[in-house]
């Protein structure tokens, strides 16, 4: 870094008082504030080019040097696990009806925006007309992150606030297996932006010294054609995990006896093109200046070295972050607990008992309703026929919803329910429901008995799921 033509303006207002002498300066006064003026201005220019040659071009040089080992360690995708397979007993996931079933979901109705229930018109019901996300509702913000970088200082990055837009722009997805064990995922998105509020703090150490200096930026990425992509290796033993139950299905300890290998082989990350946008949130000119050149020089760094800093981030995505996920991965199966048994007996005596009352207890209730309104009918006619005659008495013999308002007592006729039409007599009114109160409740007794048993078959595509 060469910095040069550094210029400035300094306003000193000095006042002189007292003794003669000082009549003498205040006429002098136009000389002095120039003078002052040339040699703060020739002091602060000197400091500021010798940390920017010196001591910025040694942080850069720094800097530079790690990201030249990122680029030269050419980053190798793991091997693919090598995993015997004599009696064939691993589940081949390009001929699982599950994963065809999947499939087709995901390209035919998820990734297909002309179907109603596609990603983006889900994600526009639920995120609103541009897709917006709040990391708010998902982690837990500030999030701060420390960085010491040799003969330059600690850095200090707290996020305070971040959001997604334009989330509902899928242009492709689909999840497929390329190979018997293998399991791919592909995201497309034609546009994404990130908002982030974020704090910048640097305490320099080493060659440079003094206080830490502190700043707030209102960032902002943009990315258009963002795609991002996975790839797995999945061995999963059939013949261990066909006899867990499905209780078991959840435990850990059961699960991983039947996973021979697992594997993240591939994961990469693009876009065709991206903008950055630092805004300072000070209002003083100074800061505003040096805020300005900081900008700058983000934005000509980033657009200079788009390229480099794009290898750099693939580099470290595939080098240390599948790295990363591979060693979780193993630590997770190899640190898998015991088994539990099969819980077998899902049935509730106590359950089964009161409901069975219950139910007959309402189907007994429910019968005497039922037959009061067979033997006493009398009563009810007799209200209908004094009903009639008072509408013919009154010489209307209309039919329409009106006749029916004077029939039921005023009101509405859609506020009225036919379970209390005039017409339905008590006995029915009441009998009904309880009927069928009493039919669920036999159902709820029977299910949760001993002697009920449910047996619960998967098919996907008229074949089994496994």
């Amino acid at each position: 870094i060469n910095s040069h033509d550094c210029g400035g303006t300094i306003q000193a207002d000095l006042h002189f008082s007292g003794s003669k002498v000082s009549m003498v300066l205040e006429f002098l006064k136009p000389v002095i504030d120039k003078i002052i003026n040339t040699r703060l201005t020739a002091l602060i220019c000197g400091n500021v080019d010798k940390a920017i040659n010196e001591q910025g071009s040694q942080a850069l040089k720094n800097i530079s040097q790690e990201v030249r080992k990122i680029l030269q360690t050419s980053p190798t995708p793991p091997p693919t696990p090598v995993v015997e397979d004599p009696k064939h007993e691993l589940v081949d996931f390009q001929e699982n009806s599950g994963i065809e079933l999947l499939h087709s979901v995901v390209t035919k109705v998820l990734g297909n925006n002309r179907s109603p229930n596609s990603a983006n018109a889900l994600l526009e019901r639920f995120l609103g007309a541009d897709g917006n996300l709040s990391l708010h509702s998902v982690v837990t913000l500030p999030v701060s992150k420390v960085i010491d970088i040799d003969n330059l200082g600690r850095l200090n990055i707290t996020l305070e606030n971040a959001s997604f837009s334009h989330l509902n722009s899928f242009s492709a997805m689909d999840f497929y297996s390329p190979q018997p064990q293998e399991l791919q995922l592909l995201l497309s998105l034609a546009r994404l932006a990130l908002q982030a509020r974020i704090t910048l703090g640097v305490k320099p150490h080493g060659s440079i010294t003094g206080d830490e200096l502190k700043e707030t930026f209102s960032a902002k990425v943009a990315l258009s054609e963002f795609s991002v992509g996975t790839l797995g290796f999945l061995a999963l033993n059939a013949s261990r995990l066909s006899p867990l139950g499905a209780d078991q299905l959840g435990e850990l300890g059961c699960v991983a006896p039947g996973v021979d290998a697992a594997a993240a082989l591939q994961g990469d990350l693009g876009a065709k093109d991206f903008t950055t946008q630092l805004a300072p949130q000070s209002g003083q000119d100074l800061e505003h200046d040096v805020d300005h050149m900081i900008n700058a020089a983000a934005s000509l760094l980033l657009g200079s070295y788009k390229d480099a800093l794009g290898q750099a981030g693939h580099a470290l995505i595939i080098a240390r972050g599948i790295e990363a996920v591979n060693s979780k991965l193993q630590q997770t199966l190899q640190s898998a607990g015991a088994c539990p048994p099969p819980f077998e007996d899902y049935s509730n005596i106590t359950l089964s008992s009161m409901a069975w009352l219950l139910s007959v207890t309402t189907c007994v209730v429910s019968v005497g309703f039922c037959l009061s309104a067979l033997i006493g009918p009398k009563k009810v006619e007799m209200r209908q026929m004094c009903q009639t005659t008072s509408l013919a008495s009154t010489g209307s013999t209309r039919t329409d919803p009106t006749s029916l308002n004077v029939e039921t007592g005023g009101g509405e006729a859609s506020d009225k329910s036919l379970a209390f039409h005039p017409r339905i007599r008590p006995g029915f009114r009441w009998g009904l429901p309880l009927l069928m109160l009493s039919t669920m409740l036999l159902f709820l007794s029977s299910n949760s008995g001993v002697g009920a048993v449910v047996k619960i078959y998967i098919t996907a595509n008229g074949r089994p799921a496994t």
